[in-house]
């Protein structure tokens, strides 16, 4: 697995060590050259010291191996969070996003209603239909993705690429974690259904997102932006964004909740505002930040996201016998 922490921070303490180094070695150089003319003509003996400083604050940090025999330097405590942007920018990101989901709705029901099948649906029951929403939704993704990339090159200068993957703290981890993270989200579904079963009684009986599923095909779309799309928009926003502004000012343990919270809060309309399986989302939100605070990785959260909608969905297809079948037992 790959350092969980920045690799910038990292490669700075290293840049930082090494500055006196470089003096100090020109120095010694410097010094050879003199020893050599002196000795050559016959000058008197110059003897020096070792010119490698003995303070610990200029040393690098410990090297040990990671899994795959690879050496990087590792700190011994977590960088605080420092990203370039602030929370006026997660407010501008947010309201940006807002604009972009229902000017995509609009544009998706329109293009969808020239369709034979749908010309003759009225247009607010179009706009209600996986049909339009997922369309709609993916639409609203890219424009948002757009609005962030733009966002952190034109303003803030970072550099397209690798770059930008670190100022987001993306910080791949190595094949197996990778497969440890999805399998930690299956686990955290599971957690997540004995919430619903003890928190039965307070969840209505139906909620307005399952009224999306009333199709195959719809289940099928549904399903595959769940798996593939959601989670990296999700966690690019909350914890890639939102988390890390906020806990500059706050504090890691605040923006946990606080970042959880406001996850939960933007699906509440798809809950019917029911406390119980919004408290269950909470729960799932909390997690998943304090997935990235403790990985210092984005695409940590990102995988254990995945493995969530994964499980929940893979579920729901065996219970549906293959999204077929979705009368209430």
């Amino acid at each position: 697995m790959s350092s969980p922490f920045p690799f910038t921070w990292a490669q700075q303490q290293k840049g930082r060590a090494l500055l006196p180094f470089c003096f100090l070695n020109l120095t010694c150089e410097c010094s050879s050259l003199l020893l050599y003319y002196e000795c050559r003509f016959g000058q008197k003996q110059v003897t020096f010291t070792d010119p490698l400083p003995s303070d610990p604050s200029l040393q690098d940090p410990p090297l040990v191996p990671d899994a795959y025999g690879r050496i990087a330097p590792v700190p011994e405590n977590p960088p605080k969070e420092s990203p370039v942007w602030g929370l006026a920018d997660v407010i501008g990101i947010a309201f940006f996003a807002f604009i972009a989901i229902v000017l995509s709705e609009v544009f998706v029901a329109r293009i969808v209603h020239l369709l034979p099948h749908f010309r003759h649906a009225p247009l607010l029951q179009l706009e209600n239909k996986a049909a339009v929403l997922v369309p709609a939704q993916l639409v609203a993704y890219g424009l948002i993705l757009v609005f962030i990339v733009v966002l952190l090159v034109h303003k803030y200068g970072i550099d397209f690429g690798v770059n930008l993957l670190k100022a987001i703290r993306w910080n791949a981890p190595s094949a197996n974690s990778g497969m440890a993270f999805l399998a930690g989200g299956g686990g955290l579904a599971l957690v997540s259904l004995v919430l619903e079963r003890l928190l039965n009684k307070w969840t209505p009986k139906s909620l307005p997102m399952e009224h999306l599923f009333d199709s195959t095909t719809s289940a099928y779309l549904i399903a595959a932006t769940g798996i593939l799309a959601a989670p990296f928009m999700e966690e690019l926003v909350f914890r890639g964004f939102l988390y890390p502004a906020l806990a500059r000012w706050t504090g890691r343990v605040v923006s946990i909740v606080v970042t959880g919270a406001l996850f939960a809060a933007i699906h509440q309309q798809q809950l019917a505002h029911a406390w119980a399986p919004l408290l269950i989302l909470f729960v799932v939100g909390v997690t998943l930040t304090t997935v990235r605070a403790l990985t210092g990785s984005l695409a940590a959260s990102v995988l254990v996201h995945m493995g969530y909608n994964t499980a929940i969905f893979t579920l729901m297809f065996i219970g549906t016998h293959g999204f077929h079948d979705f009368r209430p037992r």
